[in-house]
């Protein structure tokens, strides 16, 4: 997927080609130069580039899953710098059928492993150099996916605009009995390097959240969701220091008190807004 960033990307298909050249590879551009398309295309013979409308990461993800016939498929971000190893490593255990996707272990820029939040950081105790193991959510950074189990469940959830259609898409994929594997090979993602610092941005991430709680989640859980972010709102929208800051979590204090979760900021595209930057 790329938006935007064309030395990320050069960089990221630059590995490709030289570790995997076999490989047929499709850009979805939400954001498409044609200087830089051609460009691309006269570098990369086995390019295939995709336009389509900036309207959330997981309808660029799906408008490029089905493209060719493949009993497997591998979505990634254009800021996402992979090694000689990373797909042999991530293709292994799909030996296993009942083995769905793979995901590897993502490091900073800065070579320090990225962080996916608290309740992730016990996927990596104990995660030997030769182990894998089955986790609830794998990050849509890079992800490797065994089709036909794309044909049971289905593409990403384009109702979840930015944030969160990564971890919809595995609970699903478990719910139906397959594995998400976290396997211990290292790739690099930049990360943020496409993404606006845009109010809307946050307001969208509380809100899927709360969406996945609402669908997968018992009740005591849901209600003790809305509760902390509740209070975390309400505490933020007065003392949070930027005043689009404030204005965000004003914005998701009222979301959570309507319980307007099927309501996006954003309109047809992710380039509009119902929030004023």
């Amino acid at each position: 997927m790329h938006h935007k960033t064309p030395t990320m990307l050069e960089e990221c298909l630059e590995r490709i080609a030289r570790f995997v050249p076999e490989s047929k590879i499709c850009v979805v551009d939400t954001a498409p130069d044609k200087t830089f398309v051609d460009e691309l295309c006269n570098r990369f013979a086995n390019v295939e580039i995709i336009e389509t409308a900036n309207h959330s990461l997981a309808n660029a993800v799906n408008v490029g899953l089905l493209r060719h016939h493949t009993p497997f498929v591998v979505h990634m971000n254009a800021d996402v710098y992979v090694e000689a190893e990373t797909f042999d490593h991530l293709m292994r255990p799909f030996v296993d059928p009942a083995v769905a996707m793979t995901g590897p272990i993502f490091l900073t820029g800065e070579g320090v492993r990225q962080q996916h939040g608290p309740f992730y950081e016990p996927n990596f105790w104990g995660l030997s150099a030769a182990g894998q193991r089955a986790v609830s959510w794998l990050s849509g950074a890079l992800q490797v996916i065994r089709k036909s189990a794309i044909q049971v469940v289905g593409g990403m959830d384009t109702s979840l605009r930015f944030y969160n259609e990564d971890v919809e898409w595995c609970y699903r994929l478990r719910q139906s009995g397959y594995k998400c594997l976290l396997i211990p090979t290292r790739v690099t993602h930049i990360g943020g390097s496409s993404t606006p610092d845009a109010p809307r941005f946050l307001v969208e991430g509380y809100r899927g959240a709360m969406q996945i709680s609402r669908r997968y989640r018992p009740p005591w859980f849901r209600v003790l969701h809305s509760l902390i972010v509740k209070t975390e709102a309400n505490v933020r929208k007065r003392t949070a220091r930027q005043e689009q800051q404030r204005k965000a979590y004003s914005d998701i204090a009222d979301m959570f008190r309507k319980k307007t979760f099927n309501e996006s900021p954003f309109g047809r595209t992710l380039d509009d807004s119902k929030i004023i930057e």
